[in-house]
């Protein structure tokens, strides 16, 4: 008789990765179902991003900053705001010459690894749970209708890799205060900075959980002022890895016209909305009639309520963490719940109302509940079979939300003649433009508006306009792109001013909106003029900063 080729423990160990990988194959199967992209809420808007951030990449911006496809091909400044790291893992599949929409789909799947992976590493490596305990959280984690959500109705690709590192964060915190040394505070800054490249609303929004976790290794530890000298230091040097992102998205806020406003007031859940199993593609309303859903997750909610339960029998035995997490979920819900008390927060904080979608809040929600889950099946000692069929029945559960929207087909070249703005609130156009829709009937890109010549050898980039002018007289010309803080224009290779243009002075035959572009004054005779968008101060500090993080965190490692 054959005996098999692994032994009974090395089963044992395999058995609870075998089970996460057997966790992302439904997840792989709807992706690649079809060739094509499914419809999201915010799909498209990714699949421009990443076509466009690679083409500035491929003509050397880095970071990418100016991005000239939108607007009628007057450019928006919309990569100075975007939180890249989504974009960095998109862009890499799209450089290995794959096409567009499986470099999404992998994306996606990427993130949805280190979700499962990263929650694994902390419930087993750091809060020391069994294997089994722990490869039930990871699910649980990954599986939360929130999280399932993120994917495949809303396709929000920045906030789900901020779900998916949040974990990461809470193993790396656990390493410092566990062994607190250069080389682990060196891996905390490297996370930290990387988790604060995902999304800055996700940063806000896990705030609250990070640091009462961080407060609770810190109530721990017996050399609490050396913990925290580690967390500071880390903390620090995470925020000056991302400096080079954060500080010009911090200095540029206040050249955009914010068109949006706060509008948290129409997105607070209903209470019955937790618990409301209906699932659609929908979007967020105003009142109770949402298209989308907001549960919790039947097996999530199971796991808080035996974990409520269980922290109440044990109350004088029960350790802090399962406290701490149960208590997160309850501010979350706080948070994110339709009532007095909430809205008034909202209006006197205007961090919160940044947040815009108080059901964001879901997210740390379905993070603790996973890690309740994980710490009551820790407590019952749940074998492998039983272990199995948790996940089995968690994957029956799911079912009913595990599936794409309609299919749609997105060319390529089309993608690249967009004429709308990067989003659908027109949110990054520069305050000095009037309207923020008419851009259309400007065929030309570069034009005299004073005096008459001839242009030729014009030459377009991702972040450069340049060209030669030929009059016989002082002369003005307009270019057709959208002023924004870092534009400097270069006659014969010295610089020269850039004239804001407006609305005020035009030609009454003038009907179109001129205000917000480049004019440039010439002298007669023939001259070149280059007009490029380069790094402002504040990003020159910025990059300043992030290289020398980058120094001192390489010599902590090393």
């Amino acid at each position: 008789m054959k005996s098999s080729n692994l032994s009974p423990t090395r089963s044992a160990q395999l058995f609870p990765f075998l089970l996460l990988a057997a966790a992302l194959i439904p997840f792989i199967l709807i992706f690649f179902k079809s060739p094509h992209a499914f419809v999201t809420h915010d799909g498209k808007f990714h699949l421009e991003r990443t076509l466009y951030y690679v083409d500035a990449l491929k003509e050397g911006q880095f970071p990418p900053a100016w991005s000239r496809f939108y607007n009628e091909g007057f450019g928006s400044p919309l990569f100075i705001f975007l939180f890249p790291f989504a974009y960095w893992i998109s862009s890499f599949f799209h450089f290995l010459s794959l096409p567009l929409v499986p470099s999404l789909k992998l994306t996606f799947i990427f993130f949805q690894s280190t979700a499962i992976l990263s929650m694994y590493l902390w419930l087993k490596y750091s809060l020391k749970l069994s294997k089994n305990a722990s490869a039930i959280g990871a699910i649980l984690y990954l599986y939360a209708p929130y999280s399932i959500a993120q994917v495949f109705v809303r396709g929000s690709l920045r906030e789900f890799a901020a779900m998916a590192l949040t974990p990461l964060v809470l193993f790396a915190l656990t390493k410092v205060a566990t062994k607190p040394n250069r080389q682990t505070t060196g891996f905390l800054s490297i996370i930290i900075g990387v988790f604060f490249l995902t999304d800055g609303l996700s940063v806000v929004v896990f705030a609250p959980l990070l640091i009462s976790y961080a407060t609770y290794l810190l109530v721990r530890t017996k050399q609490r002022l050396a913990l925290f000298r580690h967390l500071f230091f880390a903390t620090a040097l995470g925020f000056g890895l991302a400096s080079l992102i954060i500080l010009p998205f911090i200095a540029n806020l206040q050249f955009l016209k914010h068109t949006v406003g706060y509008f948290y007031y129409d997105h607070f859940v209903f209470f019955w909305q937790l618990f409301d199993p209906r699932w659609g593609f929908g979007f967020s309303f105003a009142g109770p009639q949402d298209g989308l859903s907001f549960q919790i997750g039947l097996a999530n909610l199971t796991f808080i309520v035996i974990s409520f339960f269980w922290i109440i029998i044990n109350k004088n035995k029960s350790k802090l963490l399962p406290i701490i997490m149960f208590a997160n979920i309850l501010i979350a819900l706080f948070l994110l719940l339709n009532w007095g008390p909430t809205l008034f927060l909202y209006q006197k904080i205007k961090l919160l109302r940044n947040i815009q979608l108080p059901w964001r809040y879901l997210a740390p929600v379905a993070l603790s509940a996973a890690y309740l889950g994980a710490k009551v099946t820790d407590r019952a000692r749940i074998t492998s079979k039983q272990t199995l069929l948790i996940f089995l029945s968690l994957l029956l559960i799911s079912v009913k939300y595990l599936r794409a929207n309609q299919v749609i087909v997105y060319d390529q070249e089309s993608l690249f003649q967009n004429s709308q703005d990067a989003t659908a609130f027109h949110e990054f156009i520069p305050i000095w433009r009037d309207t923020t829709s008419a851009f259309a009937g400007f065929p030309q890109k570069v034009e005299f508006v004073a005096g008459s010549g001839q242009i030729t050898d014009l030459m377009i980039s991702s972040s450069q306009v340049q060209f030669i002018t030929d009059s016989s007289t002082p002369a003005e010309v307009r270019i057709n792109s959208l002023y924004f803080p870092g534009w400097q224009a270069y006659l014969n290779g010295s610089p020269t001013n850039i004239t804001i243009t407006t609305n005020k002075n035009k030609p009454p035959a003038e009907k179109r909106d001129i205000s917000g572009l480049m004019r440039l004054s010439i002298p007669p005779g023939s001259h070149q003029l280059t007009v490029r968008f380069t790094d402002t101060p504040i990003k020159k500090f910025a990059r300043t900063l992030t290289v020398a993080a980058v120094a001192i965190i390489t010599l902590l490692l090393i």
